[in-house]
């Protein structure tokens, strides 16, 4: 996920983006059975600003609805 920034140099299409991200993972997750295929996520060490990303893949089974 990327920031978008604050004040008066905002993004201007901060709210667009976040709610074409909303939609997308609301319908990905309306048409798949999703199973998770790990059991615990190992955040990676260094992490740059606010985006917090696994060390290892987690892999996860879907299946269409």
């Amino acid at each position: 996920m990327a920031t978008f920034g604050h004040g008066r140099h905002a993004c201007p299409a901060q709210r667009f983006s976040l709610s074409a991200i909303v939609r997308t993972v609301r319908r990905l997750v309306d048409a798949y059975q999703l199973e998770a295929r790990f059991t615990t996520v190992r955040p990676y060490a260094d992490q740059i600003g606010g985006v917090a990303r696994a060390a290892e893949p987690c892999p996860v089974a879907y299946r269409r609805r």
